[in-house]
């Protein structure tokens, strides 16, 4: 970093994962065309030291720190803050992202933060940052809450934005584009669950999307949803094409694949564009038919991300999935028929789920296991702000918010029981089931003999990748 180098605002992303989050590079959009000096900090994947951090934000003299995230970053971010207070008299740190807007007085208080941005920041944060640097007063601004004299103030609702093609093309020099893109090298070659990605394999990340129509009870990530233009995605997908030659590109919002007709359109617009590349979706199985899943095969879809959950219709019921199994079902034979890959994950303990739903479960996917599928198991987790949340609240399953905050983490584990199974049996059901689909896989690829032998290696591959994401993380002290 050029020692002489300033700027008024630093973002400090804390993303470890194979995909990019794009929140702070498109805020850094929005703040370069107002003319304010922006930065953004990886310090994870650059692997840097607390102490290293800090000196890179002493070196840049910021007037502002943004930092964003999910729950799970909750620990690292409120360790950055931390080890940011001596110099805490020269800027102000605003938190954002899917970690404050649903839980915001909670999180201001809890990490230490001077302001927390509520809802989509492009439209919030811009105006929040000009305020500040001018040395106006922000009380006035929607959408966010700040501590002052004791208390905590909650402001007007922020604005969403309606149009996503107002949204500013990302300044990709400021984003770690080889990290993301050399997605093998950095986080697949641990993992052997997802066949589609090799050395070879440069993969893109566009969105096209924002909101979700389905309201799932373990989720808080849906809303108004909003759609980028054909013309728009087809620009950030050429972008990717000619400056990093990209060979697959994921698309990466919630349900890309939301209708027939958008899917349909889309296909259309990649076909004509002979980009020669293979693509990745999420869809909902409930608007599957054959006319599209042709059409996705034509285009060069290789796989599709799909929300499975359950086996037991009773259970989708009160997840409120809005899926039927028979939906599940035609949806997966017609992937299986077209040889088109999926990914999808289930989940176990949910709300009055018993031992005989779990079984339906089983029945229902086990026959889909082969060289198609990528099936994965979690534990019904309540992350703070969804539905189950507020359940969990109202019952006393979940004493408060703060136990949340101290416990939560892997899907895998078990923090709160909301179905009729025992805890010990819940944790069994999940390991056997995880068990299971992995190894007859892996027999469908390589027979029985090989099986066994890459069960264990998968197994090892597991614990070394959870020890690398625990280097990665160092600095957490």
């Amino acid at each position: 970093m050029n020692k002489n180098k300033k700027a008024d605002v630093v973002l400090i992303s804390v993303e470890n994962g194979f995909l990019p989050s794009y929140g702070l590079p498109s805020l850094e959009s929005f703040l370069s065309q107002e003319g304010i000096k922006t930065e953004i900090l990886y310090p994870v994947i650059s692997n840097d030291s607390i102490s290293l951090l800090v000196s890179k934000v002493r070196a840049l003299k910021p007037k502002i720190i943004g930092i964003g995230g999910l729950f799970g970053d909750r620990f690292i971010i409120n360790n950055i803050i931390r080890a940011l207070g001596p110099l805490r008299k020269d800027f102000k740190i605003i938190l954002g992202g899917l970690l404050a807007t649903p839980i915001p007085e909670f999180v201001l208080e809890r990490l230490n933060a001077d302001i927390v941005v509520v809802g989509e920041g492009e439209l919030i944060f811009p105006k929040l940052v000009k305020t500040i640097l001018a040395d106006q007063d922000y009380r006035e601004i929607s959408g966010i809450v700040y501590r002052e004299d004791g208390n905590i103030i909650t402001t007007a609702p922020g604005n969403y934005i309606e149009d996503l093609n107002m949204l500013l093309p990302l300044n990709y020099e400021k984003i770690p584009m080889e990290h993301f893109i050399n997605i093998f090298k950095y986080f697949y070659k641990y993992s052997t669950r997802n066949n589609l990605f090799t050395p070879r394999t440069r993969l893109g990340v566009v969105l096209t999307a924002r909101g979700c129509p389905y309201q799932c009870n373990f989720c808080y990530h849906y809303g108004k949803v909003r759609l980028a233009s054909l013309p728009n995605i087809i620009a950030q997908v050429r972008e990717l094409k000619e400056r990093f030659n990209i060979n697959l590109l994921t698309f990466a919002d919630d349900l890309t694949l939301i209708n027939k007709k958008r899917t349909l359109e889309l296909c259309d617009a990649l076909n004509k564009e002979s980009f020669n590349l293979k693509y990745i979706a999420n869809a909902h199985l409930s608007c599957f038919d054959e006319e599209m899943v042709v059409a996705l095969k034509r285009s060069g879809f290789v796989q599709i991300g799909v929300g499975l959950e359950s086996g037991s219709q009773d259970v989708l019921d009160k997840i409120n999935k809005g899926t039927k199994i028979e939906q599940i079902r035609e949806g997966l034979d017609l992937l299986k028929k077209y040889n088109i890959s999926w990914c999808g994950g289930i989940q176990i303990g949910q709300v009055g789920e018993t031992l005989a739903d779990v079984k339906k479960t089983k029945d229902l996917f086990y026959p889909y296991v082969d060289e198609l599928s990528n099936l994965s198991v979690s534990i019904t987790t309540p992350y703070p702000g969804t539905p189950l949340y507020y359940y969990g609240l109202k019952s006393g399953l979940i004493s408060s918010v703060d136990f949340l905050y101290q416990k939560l983490g892997d899907l895998g584990k078990l923090y709160v029981n909301f179905s009729k199974i025992p805890d010990w049996r819940i944790r069994f059901l999940r390991f056997k089931l995880v068990t299971e689909f992995d190894m007859k896989k892996l027999r469908k690829i390589k027979g029985v003999p090989l099986a066994y032998l890459l069960f264990l290696k998968l197994i090892f591959e597991k614990i070394l990748m959870k020890f690398t994401k625990l280097r990665l993380l160092h600095y957490l002290g």
